[in-house]
């Protein structure tokens, strides 16, 4: 069967005094229409509707009829008042509708409200053709002749690679001209400090010590653990025997392995006892002893090093 086409023609304002005539001194003139007269389905139409009356009390559009294949939208009604006598005033209205019908579909006149004559009064149906749209294969389908290609948009005819390509380099000369000014403004590097030998460092921590003066401010424990950190750090350093975290018995045990002799072990380890019981039983001491001990690791340093009295710090 063929695409079929529904032919009708759209009613436009076509004249009508259908009930009209009755009313008593109350002459009425009403046309419908719509606009465009053939859509497809689904299309956007205009209803059109206007009832000419003599002037009295104002007539009023009802709410329309809700149909499952038709869809109103919203009423756009406009009042003119009319001149001379007898005066005669116009009511227009304008409404969307959409027809989910095919063929000839009819639609319902517009109602409306007179007040000076009570009862249902309505403009008259109308008639829109509601099209299908044709398919390609239609043989009674009038086909558009060929187009000729359509031209990329532009962000197709851009060549993006070489786009990318010099925003890389143009991000790479930037990184490179800052990483020069940087190096050129980097100040020179200090000369790293020379290493002092461990006796050499020995001996002026042990002048750092005596420069605080604890001794004589009563902290004889503060005092007891510095000594015994400089001595452990430089039997470590130059023995290579004691371990970190050894006790006292176990590095004077240590020390009896190296080649210091039995009394320069056993003199170190009575100043370590000495400054364990300082340390750790808050034993009492006085200046005069803790700058006893003071001496005491000097010597044991100097010994062991041999280093001339004059590079003592």
């Amino acid at each position: 069967m063929r695409a079929a086409l529904a032919v009708a023609v759209a009613v436009w304002f076509s004249p009508t005094t259908a009930d009209a005539q009755a009313r008593a001194g109350r002459s009425l003139h009403v046309r419908a229409g719509v606009s465009p007269g053939t859509v497809t389905i689904g299309e956007r139409a205009t209803y059109r509707g206007r009832v000419v009356f003599r002037s009295g009390p104002t007539l009023r559009w009802l709410p329309s009829e809700p149909r499952p294949d038709l869809t109103w939208g919203t009423p756009i009604p406009r009042l003119a008042r009319g001149s001379g006598e007898p005066a005669w005033d116009t009511l227009t209205v304008e409404v969307p509708v959409q027809a989910f019908a095919l063929g000839a579909f009819t639609i319902p006149g517009l109602r409306y409200e007179d007040p000076a004559h009570p009862g249902e009064h309505r403009l008259p149906a109308v008639v829109l053709l509601v099209r299908t749209v044709l398919a390609a294969s239609d043989s009674n389908a009038e086909l558009r002749p060929a187009r000729g290609p359509l031209a990329a948009p532009w962000w197709e005819q851009v060549p993006w690679r070489w786009v990318a390509l010099a925003v890389f380099v143009l991000a790479a000369g930037i990184v490179l001209v800052r990483w020069l000014r940087a190096r050129r403004r980097r100040p020179a590097a200090a000369p790293a400090p020379a290493a002092l030998d461990p006796a050499a460092r020995a001996l002026a921590e042990l002048a750092a010590l005596r420069a605080q003066h604890l001794p004589e401010q009563g902290q004889f424990a503060a005092h007891a653990f510095q000594l015994t950190q400089i001595l452990r750090r430089y039997l470590e350093a130059v023995t290579h025997v004691p371990r970190p975290g050894h006790t006292t018995p176990e590095l004077v045990s240590a020390l009896g392995r190296t080649q210091l002799g039995a009394d320069s072990v056993q003199q170190l380890g009575v100043l370590l006892r000495v400054w364990d019981r300082l340390k750790f039983a808050r034993a009492a001491s006085s200046v005069e002893e803790c700058a006893r001990f003071e001496e005491a690791i000097e010597n044991v340093i100097r010994e062991m090093t041999r280093v001339p009295e004059g590079k003592a710090a």
